[in-house]
């Protein structure tokens, strides 16, 4: 609920106008503190930001006579000064910004590198265990005893064929 300005021809008196304003909600009340606030805020932002006068300006006649010239050369040397500031400046994020992207993608370049070759390195190391606990006997599918009795009939049968009888 907003304040509307009292209109007197309604013939209400004093009394009535005071009650009228009182009539605030809560609700009302906070909003208008925030919008208070905000408004401060603002002015103050404003206040800080926003100089009050423009020092060195130089107007259409800025070259009129010889006392203003040197005036005229520092403020566009001032001027040139800022303009190469912005500049460089914008090279300089320009130049790290390719810089990043450069070293981001090298990053991921190297880091699939290493992912495959730690992949590698596992399974090598996997193969390596494997070909161990073959050698030891555990795991290997050819130590079933069907494999065993016919692998030392075929090593009985090499031998009786490489060794002569001397009898």
């Amino acid at each position: 609920m907003s304040i509307q300005p009292y209109e007197s021809s309604k013939g209400a008196n004093e009394q009535d106008m005071i009650l009228y304003q009182n009539t605030i909600t809560p609700e009302e009340a906070e909003k208008r503190a925030r919008d208070a606030e905000e408004l401060d805020a603002k002015i103050r932002d404003i206040m800080e930001n926003v100089p009050d006068r423009e020092y060195f300006v130089m107007g259409s006649n800025a070259g009129a006579n010889s006392s203003t010239f040197d005036l005229y050369r520092h403020s566009k040397s001032r001027e040139m000064k800022r303009l190469r500031a912005m500049e460089e400046e914008a090279l300089a994020e320009e130049r790290n910004a390719a810089f990043k992207e450069s070293m981001e993608t090298k990053n991921a370049e190297e880091e699939s590198k290493t992912a495959a070759r730690r992949a590698k390195r596992l399974k090598q190391k996997e193969k390596k265990k494997q070909k161990k606990k073959m050698k030891a006997g555990v795991e290997n599918p050819n130590t079933t005893p069907e494999h065993v009795e016919k692998a030392q009939g075929q090593h009985a049968q090499k031998k009786a064929c490489v060794e002569p009888d001397l009898d």
